[in-house]
């Protein structure tokens, strides 16, 4: 039952059945710190392409390579596989998950670096289980919302944007978030408002 309901940081290598109601997952995930999973019967899996070429802005792009002295060819983010595990009673939230996720691949790729991963993967959490929205892994991370809620008051948009955020502090620097939360946290907010402002005015 949890067959194509398991995501985790890093990239699904293989799903063996057992034979007897058990499945063992392979997963490979390199350059990572921490590494989470999560499995959901009920939940609905799907993954898209995010292709840079669909969501341009060429006046920011001429803006960083200006900035940079640089090619627009050469500060462009790669193509990445988006994965999101959505509860079923979040179905109305499947475009704006997968919109929030490939803004945050597109901006933070321009202006803070290159997401270096092949994936990246958006866990919408169960009602039952909403404490667990809002936590970031590399590779990984989980959204949040609730039913119901108007397109302008950007959810699940905010929190999508911010966890990604801690794909680049929490997880490529990688500063002491233990004792030092404020940093991650704070360039986090920063750069995760920015992104709001810039693609959704």
């Amino acid at each position: 039952k949890y067959r194509k309901r398991l995501v985790s940081t890093g990239t699904l290598l293989e799903e063996i059945d057992n034979g007897d109601g058990t499945m063992t997952a392979k997963m490979s995930a390199e350059d990572v710190h921490d590494f989470a999973w999560t499995a959901d019967p009920k939940a609905l899996l799907e993954t898209r392409r995010f292709l840079e070429s669909e969501w341009r802005d060429l006046a920011e792009e001429r803006k960083v390579a200006d900035a940079l002295n640089r090619d627009l060819e050469d500060i462009r983010p790669r193509d990445v596989d988006m994965i999101l595990l959505l509860q079923p009673e979040h179905e109305e939230y499947r475009e704006r998950y997968f919109e929030a996720v490939a803004k945050s691949i597109y901006y933070f790729g321009l202006w803070y670096g290159e997401y270096p991963y092949d994936t990246i993967t958006c866990v919408d959490p169960a009602n039952d289980a909403r404490k667990t929205g809002g936590m970031e892994y590399p590779r990984l991370f989980t959204g949040g919302v609730s039913r119901g809620n108007h397109e302008f008051v950007l959810r699940p948009e905010g929190v999508t944007v911010h966890e990604f955020g801690h794909q680049f502090w929490y997880g490529l620097v990688g500063n002491d978030e233990f004792h030092h939360a404020w940093l991650d946290e704070g360039f986090t907010t920063f750069s995760a408002n920015r992104v709001l402002s810039k693609a959704w005015p």
